[in-house]
């Protein structure tokens, strides 16, 4: 399964955000987030790339090759470049940093996400 609990997946985590940050521009404050606030225990962090969006669901496809239906719920945090942005300005092929939590009937529920880089086609100005 493709959630890390501390330790050297977090730091793997950690390591791949800051080669994004020299080789693609993805951003720091993201990096900075997962270094100075690890997840609970009953909490993951990881990276992956949105490949459909589906009402309240996104699918990501984690970097380890999962891939994961994640639910969006109204207490969600989404920020791009230190701003709160809406669901709406997600897109597929957005990469993106999910704090989840995994509730008793097993959905796996988005407690924060850091959009990290657009796809391509939303980059804006």
């Amino acid at each position: 399964m493709i959630f890390l609990k501390g330790g050297i997946g977090a730091k793997i985590v950690l390591i791949v955000l800051g080669l994004g940050v020299s080789a693609g521009g993805i951003a720091v404050g993201a990096r900075y987030h997962a270094a100075h606030h690890p997840p609970s225990a009953n909490q993951r962090l990881f990276v992956g790339r949105i490949t459909a969006i589906a009402g309240d669901a996104i699918t990501v496809h984690a970097l380890n090759g999962a891939t994961v239906t994640v639910h969006i719920i109204p207490r969600t945090i989404i920020r791009h470049a230190g701003k709160t942005i809406a669901r709406t300005d997600l897109h597929v092929g957005d990469t993106v940093l999910l704090r989840v939590t995994r509730t008793r009937a097993g959905v796996i529920t988005a407690l924060s996400l850091g959009q990290l880089k657009r796809a391509p086609t939303t980059q804006g100005p």
